[in-house]
């Protein structure tokens, strides 16, 4: 017996009771009213959660210009105050 042949035959059953209980973990979910209540509620937990990540987006993304756009002002604001540089042309 090859060791390939041991691990194949050692992991198809494990993925048969992976399936079975997702399976019957889906079956709660859809058939009774406590399951369809609990599928309600994380559905909209996930919503919700899905709604702040998109306004945490958005407002990191005003930050960034904002940063950005201070940044642009202070660099022009300090090239105003450098002397001009001549070209020494020897």
């Amino acid at each position: 017996m090859d060791s390939q042949e041991g691990v194949r035959e050692w992991s198809n059953p494990w993925g048969i009771v992976t399936c079975a209980l997702v399976g019957a973990a889906a079956g709660y979910l859809l058939t009774t009213p406590g399951g369809r209540r609990l599928c309600d509620a994380t559905i909209q937990l996930i919503e919700d959660f899905s709604f702040e990540c998109v306004r945490f987006c958005q407002a990191s993304a005003r930050a960034q210009l904002a940063a950005a756009e201070s940044w642009k002002a202070l660099e022009g604001a300090f090239d105003s105050r450098r002397p001009a540089r001549t070209v020494d042309s020897r």
